[in-house]
């Protein structure tokens, strides 16, 4: 079709309306209408809010997480103080061994 036999006027799209649905399901359509639009405006005026509150929601995720973890029972234990196995690393005994075995 083309667009000119497609644009209804007003009272035509009115009458279209009053004649297929009663007054009441009209009224309950404009007011659902009308609530859908001010949850869509309430969302778009609050959007730059989100970004801040899905910050804070991650950063208690990651505290909640290092929280409940929290360190080993044996973290630090004086009689294991000079084992090396427990060390891994660049500065762990067995590379040092290794460097001063080239040399």
């Amino acid at each position: 079709r083309p667009l000119r036999q497609l644009i209804l006027s007003y009272y035509h799209r009115k009458e279209i309306l009053l004649t297929e649905n009663s007054t009441g399901e009209m009224k309950k359509a404009t007011k659902e209408k009308n609530r859908v639009m001010l949850k869509r405006n309430i969302t778009r005026k609050l959007l730059p809010c989100l970004k801040v509150e899905e910050a804070f929601e991650s950063a208690r995720r990651k505290l909640k997480r290092i929280i409940k973890k929290g360190p080993p029972d044996n973290w630090w234990d004086p009689e294991d103080e000079l084992d090396w196995s427990r060390h891994k690393g660049r500065n762990s005994k067995s590379s040092i061994l290794k460097v001063h075995a080239n040399v």
